[in-house]
């Protein structure tokens, strides 16, 4: 049997009174002399049918992409991103850094955490503008006692524009955590030139109270003081410009300035007595301090911050017996709750006053409140002194807590 011979041909008209099949081969009489019949080929129909087929797979591929994405239930992705992804690239891989970043959120609410940083890390690789999940994620860093961390992860977020308070205010707390007083001075340099409309007045003052502070921490008081004298006159200003000339050691300066500030119509006489007194207190003045405390309580007897605020300033003064009765004046009055009896003992260990905070958890314990918050400031106060052999003994007798209890516990362990 002979083979048929073979005609490649660029179209089927090239062929007259062949059979054609499918616009791809057909049979044709070779002529006279000739028992069997020849067979063309179009290479046209060949080019089309290659054509058809590419076409099919590549649909078949988009579907199968489709249908793979689908499975993901976060995933935001369409059948038309699939088909046109070779040239939405950029979009799809951000709608994909979406969907990390809205499972890695969940996973996070779940407890998941190992899970869920994987999944905001890689969202925020596709989708790197979603400021909420920096912000989540860095929350989390600082939980876990990576804040260099959490800042990096932060300021990769910042751009030219302002970020919102909400954002920036993350950024600046763990900048100032770990005392990075310059970086938070030239973030707000960065932005404060941004804040000039109207209708942004509020985030302005913000950023400058935030500058205010960073200067103050950092013992730059001649630019704090220069940052205080430059505002717009009121209260924010006057409080500034005081807590400036104090830390620069200028009392009688701050005192002179109180008493300007204190005469001006519709000033914060609450301000101006708290700020009143520190000075005083850090003047050596206890006897005209006393007085100032007690006004302040007078013009709210039933509110027990002003109550707090005297017991700290005679502790700090290092008159312990008249701190002592103001603090059995305050158990006496507002003791019957933990959440008072936590209020006095906060600030009392941020100035190491062990003596006092030890009274206010054994104040908790003959109440039956819970004790872990109380053990918690009680491990700081000797921290804080430098006595690690009495916060390693409070950590052992720290029973596991359960809720935030438990947390807190944890994170002293």
């Amino acid at each position: 049997m002979k083979l048929r011979r073979i005609k490649f041909v660029w179209s089927s008209s090239k062929i007259a009174g062949g059979r054609w099949h499918l616009g791809l081969f057909g049979l044709y009489d070779r002529g006279e002399g000739h028992h069997e019949e020849g067979l063309a080929v179009s290479l046209r129909g060949l080019l089309g049918w290659i054509g058809v087929a590419a076409v099919a797979a590549y649909l078949a591929f988009a579907t199968a992409l489709f249908w793979f994405w689908q499975r993901n239930p976060y995933s935001l992705l369409t059948f038309s991103d699939a088909l046109l992804r070779p040239i939405r690239r950029e979009a799809v891989r951000d709608l994909q850094g979406q969907a990390f970043i809205a499972q890695g959120t969940d996973s996070l609410r779940a407890k998941r955490y190992g899970e869920a940083v994987a999944l905001l890390r890689q969202g925020l690789a596709y989708h790197p503008g979603d400021l909420k999940a920096r912000l989540t994620l860095a929350q989390f860093y600082v939980a876990a006692n990576q804040r260099l961390m959490a800042l990096k992860l932060l300021q990769e977020g910042l751009g030219d524009e302002f970020p919102g308070r909400i954002y920036l205010q993350g950024f600046l707390d763990v900048a100032e955590q770990g005392e990075d007083y310059d970086l938070v001075v030239r973030t707000c340099d960065r932005y404060l030139p941004r804040l000039q409309s109207d209708t942004l007045t509020a985030e302005r003052r913000w950023l400058l109270a935030r500058k205010f502070a960073a200067l103050n921490a950092s013992g730059n008081f001649a630019a704090a003081l220069a940052l205080a004298n430059a505002k717009e006159p009121g209260d924010v200003a006057s409080e500034h410009r005081v807590l400036a000339l104090l830390g620069s050691d200028r009392r009688e300066d701050a005192l002179a300035a109180l008493a300007e500030w204190g005469r001006r119509p519709g000033a914060d006489g609450r301000a101006v007595l708290r700020l009143r007194a520190r000075a005083l207190r850090e003047a050596g003045r206890f006897d005209e301090m006393d007085p100032v405390l007690e006004q302040l309580r007078a013009l709210s007897p039933a509110d027990p911050q002003p109550y707090v605020f005297g017991v700290v300033q005679r502790a700090m003064g290092g008159r312990e017996q008249v701190a002592l009765a103001a603090f059995n004046d305050y158990i006496f009055r507002f003791g019957g709750t933990t959440q008072n009896l936590q209020l006095i003992a906060t600030p009392l260990a941020e100035i190491g006053q062990v003596a006092l905070v030890e009274r206010c958890a054994a104040a908790a314990a003959d109440r039956g409140y819970a004790m872990e918050p109380f053990q918690i400031l009680l491990v700081q106060t000797h921290v804080q002194r430098g006595d690690w052999a009495t916060a390693l003994r409070v950590l052992t007798t720290m029973k596991p807590g359960v809720g935030r209890a438990a947390l807190l516990t944890q994170a002293w362990r």
